[in-house]
C-alpha cells in the first residue's frame, strides 16, 4: 500500500518532507496556501517546525524492546541478522535510504561517497551496490534490483518514507536531496 504523497514531498526542508505522506493535505508557507484557505474559508494551521512527539518516542522504544525480546535468540545464533533487523527498523521509522550504484569503472564513486562522508546523516542507511554485491544485495534488499548506473556514472537513489527521488549522478544533486 503506497500512501498518497502530498505537495510537501517537493520541499527542501527535511521537517516538511517527513510529513509528505500524512493524510492531511498540507501546504508549505506560500501564497497558494493562503489563497486556498481564503477561497475555501478555512483556518490556517501553522507549524513552527517542532517535530518531537513524546508518544512517538515511547512507541518506538516499546517496539524496539519487543522486537529485541522476540528475536534475541536468533540474533545470538546469527549475528549478521542484527544488521538486517536494524535496517528494517530504521526503514520502518522512515529513515533516509541512500543507495549508491556503481559499475566496474567506478566513474564518480569517490565524489558521491564524499558527499555522504562529509555530512552528518543521522537515521540514514547507506547501501553500496556494485557488480560484486548486486546479487547478494538484491536478495536482502529486493528494491535495489532495478537500481542501475545512469549515463555511465555512479548513481545515487535517495528514498524517504515510501518514496524515492529520481536517481542522480551529480554530487551536488545528491547533496541537495539529503538536505
Amino acid at each position: 500500500m503506497n500512501p498518497k504523497i502530498n505537495r510537501l514531498a517537493r520541499e527542501n526542508s527535511p521537517y516538511l518532507r517527513q510529513h509528505s505522506t500524512n493524510p492531511v493535505d498540507w501546504y508549505p508557507w506560500s501564497e497558494e496556501a493562503f489563497e486556498q484557505a481564503t477561497r475555501k474559508n478555512l483556518p490556517v494551521f501553522l507549524s513552527i517546525g517542532y517535530s518531537t512527539c513524546h508518544w512517538c518516542h515511547v512507541r518506538y522504544r516499546e517496539l524496539a524492546r519487543t522486537t529485541l525480546s522476540a528475536f534475541g535468540g536468533i540474533l545470538q545464533r546469527s549475528p549478521p541478522a542484527y544488521s538486517y533487523m536494524l535496517t528494517g527498523l530504521m526503514l520502518e521509522a522512515e529513515a533516509t535510504l541512500v543507495v549508491i550504484v556503481t559499475d566496474s569503472e567506478k566513474i564518480g564513486l569517490k565524489e558521491m561517497m564524499g558527499v555522504v562522508r562529509k555530512n552528518n546523516l543521522p537515521q540514514t542507511i547507506l547501501l553500496l551496490k556494485n557488480p560484486k554485491s548486486a546479487r547478494d544485495l538484491a536478495r536482502i534488499a529486493p528494491y535495489t534490483f532495478d537500481m542501475d548506473v545512469k549515463e555511465g556514472r555512479t548513481t545515487a537513489y535517495v528514498c524517504k518514507g515510501q518514496s524515492c527521488a529520481p536517481p542522480v549522478n551529480d554530487p551536488r544533486e545528491l547533496e541537495s536531496l539529503l538536505f
